[in-house]
């Protein structure tokens, strides 16, 4: 049987499969052509050698034993090992060993794997993002309402935080001085063994750093992926000095005025940043804006109530030229103490922030045990054409995967009788096709792809392959809209800080809008909610996005906690367009709201659930957000179910 493999080696060449066959020593008899285009060789470079020779150093070390075991006539399955390719990067592979046996005696090995180096990579920069997002979660967490003396420090530790997540091996921020036109390093990080460069860096003149500026100044960052490409001799020469081999710089932002930038080097080797790690680190150079502009605004208050001290002080000498100065500082006081407000309604800020960074968090956590499970346990069965197709359908086809279990049961059953009349489908394998089908939002209409599932020998292991790659990219879009929101919550926050006006109003989808939201709380609705989203397509509302991207949450999560105790949960969204009215309603069947309550609960900080999570400003801020869109709300209570009714002026 041995001797077969080479009749068949052209049918084996055109596997996706890498196969490879050793003599017993562990020599190389017979590669195909997938094993070499993996690892990037030809015959001559491979046959005859030891497979030793192309392992990893830490596959190197189970090789003796796997050799010994095959030796011994023994199979070994769910085997993963890592090889080096010509180009000295690692492939990653798992599948089997089998020893082979002439005439009852052991000739040596063939094997059968699956390159996962693909997967391998897409896992790593997932871990990579998630905890980038949470390292960011924690700094954000460290702002809030921390001591003025204490901010230094925390700034410095979380440049450090950042750059060791990022991978980067010195972290710095520089301070743009146009009026001497020079630029500072007021901030370093370094990691062990570089040298730091703060002292060097402290007054650089703006001449020397054109491309640098011009970037900064558009909002854009500044990256050199390869110091070696370089054409500015003199830029090339100053960073090879320094050791550098790549680097990215992101502009301090504060509106249109350009504080400095914050910037990380590799210096131990050169790679591209990704734009996810672009998104994250400039929502760190927000942050970093926000805590200068703190910074400042508490300095000038303390500078103001000093300098009104003095005043006061000598006030009976100075009373005929100085009162009009001392009225002059005290409100210029008045404007600045909201700045110590923040303190007193951090709570509103976390509550703001708690829903989209929780959601990254949730999601990313999601997305990990998706792709465990699709790596570990399914999606190296495929063959690469059935992932191929699989892909092409997640890329042709955007659907939404917040579906109610009533909805969900309905479907099914068409499912299974428009399946059983239209495909020879086993008894056994029926209702979890059809079920699969509904989850991954296959209807009817598509003929050609059930058609190709249902011939498929493996069909169920695909469907539910397709599934959990839909889940994973429906969780990854509401990752990137609640980095999008918390990116909002930040700027309003600043907003009000330095006086500034709201953000503009604008007409947007309405049923987009509150998809959004419904992504957020996908979990839930799925496992315990029958959920009826009946919007219009083209229904439209002008007002300010990100506020009732708030009102939509709020109201969501008040309905669910509603119902926290009903054996069935429904809730229900829709909206009617009525001459100039639009009327968006949300109704669940929670317990009738007593009557104090509803005089009370859109108070702010009037809460019913007594010590447990209610803060007491979902509802007040959603009654904020009617009155800043000039509409208005009402309420129906009864045993049955509570409607919230929003009626918007068109």
């Amino acid at each position: 049987m041995g001797q077969n493999i080479y009749e068949i080696s052209d049918l084996l060449n055109k596997t996706s499969e890498l196969m490879h066959r050793l003599e017993e020593d562990g020599t190389i008899s017979w590669v195909n052509s997938a094993w070499k285009k993996s690892l990037q060789l030809t015959d001559k470079e491979c046959l005859g050698k030891n497979i030793i020779q192309f392992l990893s150093r830490e596959s190197k070390i189970h090789i003796t034993d796997i050799i010994t075991r095959i030796n011994k006539g023994e199979s070994i399955h769910d085997l993963s090992c890592v090889f080096i390719s010509a180009k000295n990067e690692k492939v990653y592979l798992t599948g089997s060993v089998f020893p082979v046996i002439e005439e009852g005696k052991i000739m040596g090995s063939r094997a059968f794997f699956q390159d996962i180096t693909i997967q391998k990579k897409a896992l790593a920069e997932l871990v990579q993002m998630t905890n980038l997002r949470e390292i960011l979660m924690r700094i954000s967490t460290r702002y809030i309402n921390v001591p003025i003396n204490e901010l230094n420090e925390i700034v410095h530790n979380s440049l450090g935080d950042i750059a060791q997540f990022a991978s980067a091996d010195r972290a710095y921020i520089f301070k743009y001085d146009f009026k001497n036109e020079v630029c500072k390093n007021t901030y370093e990080w370094c990691a062990e063994g570089v040298i730091s460069q703060i002292d060097e860096l402290n007054s650089i003149p703006l001449a020397q750093m054109p491309f640098w500026l011009e970037k900064h100044r558009n909002g854009a960052c500044f990256e050199i992926d390869d110091v070696e490409l370089l054409e500015d001799d003199d830029l090339k020469t100053r960073l090879r000095q320094e050791g550098i081999k790549s680097l990215i710089t992101l502009p301090l932002m504060d509106g249109s005025d350009i504080l400095g930038f914050v910037g990380f080097d590799l210096l131990k080797k050169k790679r591209i940043f990704r734009q996810e790690e672009k998104d994250v680190l400039s929502l760190f150079a927000q942050m970093l804006v926000n805590v200068h502009n703190r910074l400042l605004n508490a300095f000038q208050i303390e500078k103001s109530k000093e300098e009104l001290s003095r005043i006061n002080e000598s006030l009976e000498q100075q009373v005929s030229d100085k009162t009009k100065r001392n009225i002059a500082l005290s409100k210029s006081m008045v404007e600045q103490e909201k700045m110590v407000t923040i303190g007193e309604i951090s709570a509103g800020i976390a509550h703001d922030l708690n829903t989209p960074l929780s959601t990254i968090k949730v999601g990313a956590d999601n997305i990990r045990s998706i792709i465990e499970t699709l790596l570990t346990k399914q999606i190296f069965l495929l063959t690469e054409n059935e992932l191929t197709h699989l892909l092409d359908r997640i890329q042709s086809n955007h659907v939404e995967m917040y579906v109610g279990g009533l909805q969900l049961r309905k479907e099914k059953i068409e499912m299974v009788n428009f399946l059983s009349e239209n495909y020879q489908i086993e008894t056994s394998e029926l209702e979890k096709i059809a079920d699969l089908f509904v989850k991954s939002r296959v209807s009817k209409d598509d003929s050609f792809f059930i058609q190709y599932i249902v011939e498929l020998k493996n069909r169920i292991l695909n469907l539910e392959v397709l599934y959990q790659l839909q889940m994973a990219f429906g969780q990854l879009a509401t990752i990137k809209n609640s980095s999008d929101k918390a990116v909002k919550v930040v700027q309003d926050v600043r907003a009000f800080i330095k006086g500034e006006t709201q953000q503009e109003k604008r007409i947007f989808n309405l049923k987009t809008n509150i998809a959004t939201v419904l992504g957020v709380f996908n979990y839930e609705l799925k496992k315990e909610v029958d959920l009826r989203f009946d919007i219009d397509d083209k229904l439209e509302l002008f007002g300010y996005e990100i506020k009732l991207f708030q009102l939509w949450s709020n109201l969501i999560k008040n309905a669910l906690e509603a119902m926290e105790d009903q054996t069935q949960r429904y809730l229900g969204i829709s909206a009617i367009k009525n001459d100039n009215m639009l009327t968006v309603v949300f109704e669940n069947n929670g317990p009738q709201i007593p009557e104090d309550v509803l005089q009370n609960m859109f108070k702010k900080f009037y809460t019913t659930k007594g010590k447990k999570n209610g803060s007491g400003l979902g509802l007040s801020i959603v009654k904020n957000i009617v009155n800043e869109h000039d509409a208005t709300l009402e309420v129906i209570s009864h045993n049955a179910s509570t409607k919230f009714l929003l009626n918007f002026k068109l």
